[in-house]
């Protein structure tokens, strides 16, 4: 019989080391997905930076490209000196109002797809 108390106690010792092994290993565990969770999240982090980063810029380019529809170069040609004349009657008698040429644009292409396409493809194959 004390024979097999001994056989019990020896497993019950067994049984503790094996609990504090897997309790060692858990915290490992643990401890190793904190340190993935924190990484994975400064990459997000950063990730959504860049992002906004990048979102601002195009931003700020189609801002630029929709002040310069339509805008033409100034020429060089020389300005006419400003002079003082005496108000009269507006508009003048015998003139008609016109209303100012339509503004230059450029042709734009009929599938907008076609050209957003384009424009990825050619910008994935040169990254």
């Amino acid at each position: 019989m004390s024979k097999m108390l001994q056989l019990v106690e020896q497993m019950h010792v067994r049984l503790n080391e094996i609990a504090a092994s897997e309790q060692a290993l858990l915290k490992a565990l643990r401890d190793a997905l904190n340190r993935v969770d924190d990484k994975l999240m400064m990459d997000v982090r950063t990730i959504t930076a860049e992002h906004e980063t990048k979102r601002r810029a195009v931003l700020d380019e189609l801002q630029s490209l929709a002040t310069r529809i339509g805008a033409f170069p100034v020429g060089r040609e020389a300005v006419p000196e400003l002079g003082y004349v005496e108000p009269g009657p507006w508009p003048p008698e015998g003139e008609r109002r016109q209303s100012p040429p339509p503004a230059h644009r450029r042709p734009t292409s009929n599938n907008i797809t076609d050209e957003l396409t384009h424009y990825f493809r050619a910008r994935a194959s040169s990254h």
